[in-house]
């Protein structure tokens, strides 16, 4: 018997998870920040807030060691 796996479901689920998050991240006057740990914690996303808040840009700060250990 042959099964159909939709092996692109999951990838879709998140990104429509990912697209909510954003107008989340958008709309509020909170920051908010996404971390990813591995070997070390890097910030994946951070809501444009924190131009206002803490002086980085969104784009300075994702991709980037988390702003949290900078001094």
């Amino acid at each position: 018997m042959r099964r159909n796996v939709n092996t692109n479901r999951p990838r879709r689920d998140y990104t429509r998870v990912r697209k909510k998050y954003r107008l989340v991240g958008h709309a509020t006057p909170d920051i908010i920040c996404e971390f990813q740990v591995k070997n070390e914690l890097f910030t994946i996303y951070i809501s444009p807030k924190c131009k206002k808040t803490l002086g980085y840009t969104a784009e300075g700060v994702v991709n980037t060691r988390t702003f949290l250990e900078r001094g």
